[in-house]
């Protein structure tokens, strides 16, 4: 019976020394962890891996062109469905201009007039890629083919006879074919230059032939309005 109440004791008073040296051991153990703060846990989940690249969010643009091979300007639209299809709307006024003829079936040299020449064709576009964010200025080259509507007239004075003159008109249908590179502002994002050259099939009825026909370069501005 003593035997047993001297063990009792002897283990009451061993606990109680080997508790808080786990106690202190864990609390030493958690005092080398770093801290981690809620903000610096959630800056890590927001952190993005890869390159960030992504199209304007808007769809709907007005601008104008400058058409610079024949001189003529133009006013025209785009309306983009996705980010790589979109269709557009281009009309263009070309002013006269005199040049000589020389015909060989009469030998007879005429001064010709070419008077205005109007377009207008709607098309369909293909962007290729989309605007980097992470640059300055972004390229995004493009390519279009189109149909549309084609007038002009000229007025020809007629051999030798002073003061006789002619007018001729045409209006019809003309093919046309484009590509081009818009380049695109991180800090004006509504705004968008773009140079593009076009071929336009006139056909060889057409009385202004010769100025519009072929291939044809011009400058264009566009802001988007959403």
């Amino acid at each position: 019976m003593q035997l047993a109440s001297w063990v009792l004791v002897t283990s009451t008073l061993v606990a109680p020394s080997t508790r808080p040296a786990t106690t202190d051991a864990g609390v030493r153990a958690d005092e080398k962890r770093p801290a981690v703060s809620f903000a610096a846990a959630q800056q890590r989940s927001t952190i993005v891996t890869g390159p960030v690249s992504s199209a304007p969010t808007y769809r709907f643009g007005l601008g104008g062109s400058i058409v610079v091979s024949n001189r003529g300007i133009g006013a025209s639209s785009r309306y983009w469905f996705t980010k790589h299809i979109g269709v557009s709307a281009m009309a263009a006024w070309r002013p006269g201009s005199e040049y000589m003829s020389y015909s060989p079936l009469t030998g007879a040299t005429s001064r010709l007039r070419t008077s205005t020449t109007i377009t207008a064709a709607p098309s369909l576009m293909v962007m290729l890629n989309e605007t980097d964010p992470n640059r300055e200025v972004s390229f995004r080259p493009y390519m279009g083919v189109g149909a549309g509507y084609i007038y002009g007239s000229r007025v020809a004075a007629l051999g030798t006879t002073p003061g006789a003159t002619t007018t001729l008109t045409y209006s019809g249908r003309t093919d046309q074919a484009y590509a081009g590179t818009e380049m695109f502002f991180r800090d004006y994002q509504n705004l968008a230059i773009s140079a593009e050259m076009i071929y336009i099939n006139v056909p060889n009825s057409f009385v202004n032939r010769r100025s519009v026909d072929g291939l044809n370069f011009q400058l264009a501005a566009h802001f988007y309005l959403k």
